[in-house]
């Protein structure tokens, strides 16, 4: 069976203003047999077969990939609306037989993309491994479009890294360290960054190779020797640190996160280990074998608001953190509460409001917003409609009470309710207690 070339564009977009020669494309091949292959090309360019070699077709050496270029000054200023089709044709050094495909390349007219600050010896990067932390600038690509178009950035990194030390900015093509370099095996002095420079309108595509030399790599801790006997494990989701809220509210044995690791020495285990600012986050928090965090001990908004904490993670050889997590407690309405279960008041029969009694109850609340806002009212039920109480807690009759002509109670019992104003949530809640009322009768 003949070679497959696989996943091929449809179309590929040049600037007719290009005059390097430049890479375009790497062919995807694969042989049924797993045979030897090669290809080769042509190239039909106005119902014609072009003679100009506009584009050539080479094998890598040390890849074996077959790759597309676009050559030096090739072009003869056509507009995009006569394509060249190239004609890729990929034989079987076993069978002999093949399989052809077309590639199509439009030229834009009056266009050149270029990406020139990226190529070669001059432009490459020197970074001290050591002291370079996640989140700093190595660099910003900047692409150049003659017709000022949008221009969008990706890279991908050789050796590839999982995840990647290096990552770009797609909008402006800033350059960054994704990781502490420090992890970085040092037996990787040199990683050659694809930068691809992406026209939004005219779809064109630029690829150059930003070298990247490393220094200060070959320290002690972080000698091939040492790589290749453990790597220091971290806590990827931590890295950088992870910021997070919680009510107070929140249920006890609750898994606030799960701790994920790298340690590319899979034989190993792992345990955890952390510190709290406040120290008590010690006791508020805990983590079990398979890294869940978990809450241990009621969060309460007026004792602690932020807890600050370190996690490391160990695999018995090497120690990789402090990781940092911290945890904003957030304020949930508490209901108000009363000091006693029963109070109690005396006062004498008589007509609506004429006569005031206080049982003087005692109510507070934990929400500070919520303690001069507290107001009392009676559970309807056993003669509470014949009271009446205002919002400092202080009763009188509702309607004339009289024990002996109106046969009313000279002992009633009530339930009263504390209700707050709903603290930061806006949700009321209340808290409740019991009183005892003696109605006395005049002699």
């Amino acid at each position: 069976m003949p070679p497959t070339v696989n996943d091929l564009p449809r179309n590929i977009y040049v600037g007719n203003l290009e005059t390097q020669e430049r890479y375009l494309y790497t062919l995807n091949v694969t042989d049924p047999d797993a045979d030897a292959f090669a290809c080769s090309h042509t190239i039909t360019y106005n119902d014609s077969i072009s003679t100009n070699r506009e584009f050539v077709l080479r094998e890598d050496t040390t890849t074996k990939e077959w790759k597309f270029y676009i050559r030096a000054g090739a072009l003869p200023s056509p507009d995009n609306t006569k394509p060249y089709i190239n004609t890729i044709e990929c034989t079987d050094s076993n069978s002999g037989s093949s399989g052809r495909y077309n590639i199509t390349v439009r030229a834009v007219h009056d266009e050149l993309l270029t990406l020139p600050n990226i190529a070669g010896t001059a432009n490459a990067l020197k970074i001290d491994a050591i002291s370079t932390l996640k989140g700093k600038t190595l660099k910003t690509a900047s692409a150049n479009s003659r017709g000022g178009n949008l221009v969008e950035y990706s890279l991908v990194s050789d050796p590839s890294f999982s995840p990647e030390f290096f990552t770009i900015d797609s909008s402006n093509g800033v350059i960054k360290a994704n990781r502490d370099f420090k992890y970085l095996d040092s037996r990787y002095p040199t990683v050659y960054l694809t930068i691809k420079a992406h026209d939004t309108v005219d779809s064109i595509d630029v690829y150059e190779t930003q070298i990247v030399q490393l220094t200060n790599s070959n320290t002690l801790i972080f000698s091939p020797a040492f790589y290749d006997q453990n790597t220091v494990p971290r806590i990827v989701n931590l890295d950088p640190g992870l910021a997070d809220s919680q009510l107070e509210s929140l249920a006890l044995g609750s898994v606030l996160m799960t701790l994920t690791t790298e340690d590319p020495d899979a034989s190993t285990t792992l345990t955890y280990a952390f510190s709290c600012v406040p120290p008590d986050g010690k006791n508020t928090f805990t983590i079990d074998t398979n890294g869940n965090v978990k809450l241990a001990q009621a969060l309460d908004y007026e004792t602690v608001k932020t807890y600050t904490c370190g996690f490391n993670v160990s695999d018995g050889t090497a120690t990789g953190g402090p990781f940092m997590y911290t945890l904003t407690v957030q304020d949930a309405n508490e209901a108000p509460y009363f000091s006693d279960t029963m109070y109690y008041a005396t006062t004498s029969e008589g007509a609506a409001g004429s006569v005031s009694f206080d049982p003087s109850f005692s109510c507070s609340d934990q929400d500070v917003t919520d303690v001069s806002k507290l107001t009392y009212a009676f559970k309807a039920a056993n003669n509470s409609n014949r009271f009446a109480i205002n919002t400092a807690g202080v009763m009188t009759f509702k309607e004339n009470y009289d024990v002996d002509q109106n046969a009313m109670p000279s002992s009633v019992v009530l339930t009263v309710f504390c209700v707050d104003a709903g603290g930061t949530t806006g949700v009321k809640k209340t808290g409740s207690t019991q009183v005892t009322i003696t109605i006395a009768v005049p002699c």
